[in-house]
């Protein structure tokens, strides 16, 4: 009967052990994981729509190839954005696009933009070589400071950062902004640099979309973009 009655202890402290550190885990918060996962949703939506001019994202694909574009979102309550793009693309920076959006929580919080565009959505197809622009239209939140979001794209991994338009700073502004200094880096030229053996060559692609520069040390060299 005594042994009967081990066993039984035995099987049964494990359970309560369990039960124990679960009702721990509970009370470190006050809320529950569905209302945490909430609370973050709405959080970045808030952050999202606080914008009054929008937020600008330096959208880049493909690193080492194709450089990026510069788009606009104006994000908006009932979950439809706004979205500009550079005019090198669009090729009038006044043209306005609408997508829906929503916030999800996917191992985390994730950005979609839901409605196909041919501003955003082009560089996530597959183009004629099968791969494309390795672009994305959904991207993990990795960090949300003031006015700042750290993305990550959903399929391809590559990081974006997107910016809160502030002041006076509309898109057009920011994208004319844009477009100058892409056509100053374009006609940019700068004679190699010598440093100490060291010889340091600075170029810029026709369009001015990918600046590379080589380091050569005697024999070695290695290439950057």
């Amino acid at each position: 009967m005594k042994k009967i009655l081990l066993n039984i202890a035995v099987m049964i402290l494990p359970v309560l052990a369990v039960s124990s550190c679960v009702s721990s885990v509970d009370d470190v918060f006050d809320k529950s994981a569905t209302e945490r996962v909430e609370e973050r949703i709405e959080e970045i939506k808030a952050e999202l729509v606080s914008s009054e001019n929008g937020w600008a994202l330096p959208y880049f694909f493909l690193p080492g190839q194709f450089g990026g574009y510069s788009f606009v979102f104006k994000f908006y309550q009932d979950g439809t954005v706004d979205i500009c793009v550079e005019e090198s693309f669009s090729g009038d920076i006044t043209f306005v696009t609408n997508s829906d959006y929503s916030v999800k929580w996917a191992e985390g919080p994730e950005i979609v933009f839901e409605t196909y565009t041919d501003l955003l959505h082009f560089f996530a197809d597959p183009q004629d070589d099968g791969q494309g622009y390795l672009g994305d239209f959904e991207f993990k939140v990795m960090e949300l400071e003031a006015g700042k979001l750290k993305l990550k794209g959903v399929r391809h991994g590559i990081y974006q950062h997107m910016v809160k338009l502030t002041g006076t700073m509309d898109s057009d502004e920011y994208l004319t902004g844009v477009a100058n200094i892409q056509d100053k880096l374009a006609d940019f030229d700068i004679p190699a640099l010598d440093v100490k053996g060291t010889v340091i060559a600075l170029s810029s692609s026709g369009d001015g979309r990918v600046m590379s520069f080589s380091v050569k040390d005697g024999s070695a060299s290695k290439d950057y973009q």
